[in-house]
């Protein structure tokens, strides 16, 4: 149906896993599928966090204001040069089914988006939203 995800290239996904961060990371999944590329992320590695925490602070002034829609319009200017072209409006509407399928998620079972499973559940359902959003990603 949509692009192969074992072919697509891999983005990956790196910031402080703390609930602070929720829809920063919500957004960062949603903007990658957006593009056709498959997020990834080392997720729940506690032992990294406060580096993580360090390295995102010095970063984040020059980036995006840890809000979802800059994040997700930082994406769009970084992948510009990316086959796929999604709107902000594609991109908004990518985000409100994975942040209804976190909710899910911690409604269902586990209050912890930033573990294997859940990574995995939003990660699949951005992949399938974004099909759905974007024209180009479907052949």
């Amino acid at each position: 149906m949509g692009a192969n995800r074992s072919t697509a290239p891999v983005a990956f996904i790196n910031l402080p896993y703390a609930r602070r961060y929720e829809k920063v990371y919500l957004a960062f999944i949603v903007g990658v599928s957006g593009y056709g590329l498959v997020p990834t992320a080392a997720v729940r590695d506690p032992s990294s966090r406060y580096q993580l925490d360090r390295i995102f602070e010095l970063i984040r002034p020059r980036i995006h204001d840890i809000s979802p829609e800059s994040v997700l319009g930082c994406l769009m200017n970084a992948l510009a040069r990316q086959k796929h072209q999604p709107t902000f409006a594609n991109l908004r509407a990518i985000y409100t089914v994975v942040e209804k399928m976190a909710q899910r998620i911690k409604r269902d079972y586990s209050n912890d988006l930033f573990d294997t499973r859940p990574f995995a559940d939003l990660a699949y359902v951005a992949s399938e939203a974004a099909q759905l959003h974007i024209p180009s990603l479907v052949r």
